[in-house]
Parts: C-alpha cells; structure tokens; sequence
C-alpha cells in the first residue's frame, strides 16, 4: 500500500515500484494520513501488519517559519497514525526521525524529539500490542529536504553555490543505505522504541559543496564560486547523535543500537500534546513554539 496526499507523488512512487523493482502489486490511496478520520479508515480496510510513516517537514527554515504546519505535519500525523495501529491491531509502526531531536536547537528538530517521546510512551503503554519503532538517521543524501540537492540546482542554475558556514558538517546516509536500515528496524527483536543508525564519521558541507561542483566541471559546466551566507535561525553548526543523558546498546544489527535513557512522564505528554492539538487547531504559532519548547 502507498499512501501520499499527492497524486503526482503517488503516481510516480508506483511507476517505480511496478516498473524499476518490479513489484508484481502495489495499492495506490491518495490520502491525507494528517486527518484521523481518513487514516481510521484507510487502517480499517486494509489492516496493515507494518507501517513505514516518512512524511513530513524536512526544511529547516521553512519549518522555523510555519510552526503550527510543521506541528501538525510531523507531530500529530505521527500520534494519529500511532493511534490507528493500535485500534487496528498493527504489529509494528515504523518512523524516521533525525539526529535533530538530539538536543534539538529548532522547531524541526524539537517536532522530531516529540515524535521520539511519543513512541517512547506509547511503546510503554501499549504492553507489546504494536511494536512503535523510531529510527534516528542524519541528514539522507538527495531526499527532498537534502542540501545536495539544493548545490545540484545552484550548479545547473550557474552558481554560485551557498554554503552556511566553513567548519558546518553533517551526517550523511544514502537514500538505499536509509532504506535498508529503516526495513531492518522492524525485524529487530525485543521491544520498541527509539534506534539509531551507524552513521560514520560527519563530512564538511563545503567539502560536499566542492566535490559536487568538481563532478560537474568534469562534465563541463566551468568551475563556480562558494559563497558564505551564515547560518539559519535555530541551525547548529555540529549535529550529535547521543544527547547527554542517552547510552546505546548494541542490537542483532551491527549497524542498529537502542539508544536507553530515563522514561518520560507518560501523562505529561498526553496532556502537553492535547495542548498542541489545540493551538494547531487554534493557527497559534506563538503557543506552537513555547509548547514545542
């Protein structure tokens, strides 16, 4: 089952399942997963054993400036698709999150932290009904909200290439290597929770900047300048993997670890999150932020 709001998307997504893996069957649903009604539903006719939940707002900026969408896309969309597996009896919900929850510094970063504490609890609640899986990457090369694609426009655009800061880096996974890992987090043993993936070591951005315009010289597009533009509200310039009061455990997965750190108040979330349904419902972005905060 494939299920996006966008009808382009979807139509895409299933040409390349059908066509590129060749899939012998895909279900197209064009459906807005943000609307409980429409998520019951979709769950009440199929009964999905797994769920892969990977919308969401992935622009930094983009996020900073519309808070109440970037709560109601990433935050309430995870707690309603949450709610649907377990009426409906699904084994295990899978999502991605992102090593911005790791003392998260803006609203994307703190919207993905909430998602992470959400399946905490839930996992705790649900007493082993449906398996809540949250798998923390860093930042996938070439999805929507990567920087490589926004140096491949710059460069088929003319340049220059932007680049925040010298010394800024990341972390950086492939799109088939997320993929992979996000597929083998569901077959983890034992309990649910919140994962991370091996990562390695954190690359320069200015040095992917670099390379990227080398490629393309060597294709004959001329060699373009990097301009420094500084960096964007809430942006660090270092992300982390662990925070402070996290250790990790090893899985049957070499590249999978259970990150473990002290059990969230389960009531205050709940009531903290009937606070932001309602400010979202309410377009009140000042109160988006503080309760995020």
């Amino acid at each position: 089952m494939l299920v996006d709001r966008s009808e382009e998307r979807l139509a895409r997504i299933q040409q390349a399942v059908g066509q590129d893996l060749g899939f012998p069957f895909s279900l197209p649903i064009v459906a807005d997963v943000a609307d409980p009604a429409s998520t019951a539903l979709i769950f009440d006719e199929h009964r999905p054993a797994v769920v892969f939940h990977l919308a969401g707002y992935k622009h930094l900026p983009l996020s900073e400036e519309n808070p109440v969408e970037a709560a109601r896309d990433n935050v309430l969309t995870t707690k309603a698709l949450a709610g649907a597996s377990l009426e409906f009896g699904t084994k295990c919900l899978v999502v991605a999150s992102s090593d911005k929850a790791v003392h998260p510094s803006n609203i994307l970063g703190r919207t993905k932290a909430l998602c992470e504490r959400l399946f905490e609890v839930y996992e705790r609640e649900c007493e082993g009904k449906t398996r809540f899986v949250a798998l923390r990457l860093g930042n996938v090369f070439e999805s929507s909200g990567s920087v490589a694609r926004v140096f491949s426009r710059q460069i088929a655009d003319g340049g220059p290439v932007t680049v925040t800061h010298a010394e800024m880096t990341r972390y950086l996974i492939t799109i088939p290597d997320a993929v992979m890992l996000l597929l083998q987090a569901h077959t983890l043993p034992g309990p649910g929770g919140v994962f991370l993936a091996e990562m390695g070591e954190p690359v320069k951005i200015v040095d992917l900047a670099r390379q990227l315009i080398g490629l393309a010289s060597e294709n004959g597009t001329p060699t373009l300048d990097i301009e420094y533009v500084g960096a964007r509200q809430g942006e660090k310039l270092h992300e982390e993997l662990v925070a402070a009061d996290e250790r990790l455990t090893s899985t049957s997965h070499p590249r999978l670890f259970r990150v473990s750190r002290p059990k969230p108040d389960c009531l205050l979330l709940h009531e903290r999150l009937r606070d932001l349904e309602r400010v979202v419902a309410l377009g009140d972005g000042a109160s988006v932020r503080r309760l995020l905060q």
